[in-house]
């Protein structure tokens, strides 16, 4: 919100498709977890790699959801581009593709996505405050990945 002040504005009247379209945006744009890591089960080739049983491999969470094949203007924090999305197993990935009946997806990401939605709701209609100068810069080597400085307010005011 601090970042994109005027996509938060319309978080006051945007109601809840605006406040899901926005939080999409918020997870694709940052993601929580930068990559995922996993070990190769059984040898495979996939598309002429060869990855044997073992191997170390990561998956880059970050540019996926910013690889401008799949998302117009990827650098741009556009809360609209969900609109009337359709998603698939892999075409959003913020913690981990695929899809929750048949393969691995973050069962966390039904928690998070509440948990999001309560704190924005609360922000934007239950206090103001400020936001000093801080670091916003991120380490994605780090995860989860947090802004340098953490995050903080001050000056709150209950409305």
């Amino acid at each position: 919100m601090h970042q994109f002040p005027e996509a938060a504005k319309q978080l006051q009247n945007g109601g809840n498709q605006y406040i899901e379209m926005f939080l999409q945006e918020t997870r694709r744009y940052y993601p929580f977890f930068p990559f995922a890591v996993a070990r190769v089960q059984k040898d495979f080739e996939y598309e002429g790699f060869k990855l044997k049983k073992g191997t170390l491999t990561l998956l880059d969470l970050y540019g996926t959801n910013r690889h401008p094949k799949d998302w117009s203007q990827p650098e741009t924090f556009l809360p609209e581009r969900f609109i009337n999305w359709k998603q698939t197993p892999f075409n959003f990935i913020p913690q981990v593709g695929s899809n929750y009946d048949f393969r691995h997806r973050c069962a966390g990401e039904f928690v998070t996505m509440s948990m999001m939605k309560a704190t924005i709701h609360y922000l934007i209609k239950y206090i103001s405050y400020d936001v000093p100068e801080q670091n916003f810069d991120f380490n994605f080597n780090d995860i989860p990945a947090v802004p340098s400085d953490g995050f903080t307010i001050n000056n709150i005011h209950y409305l």
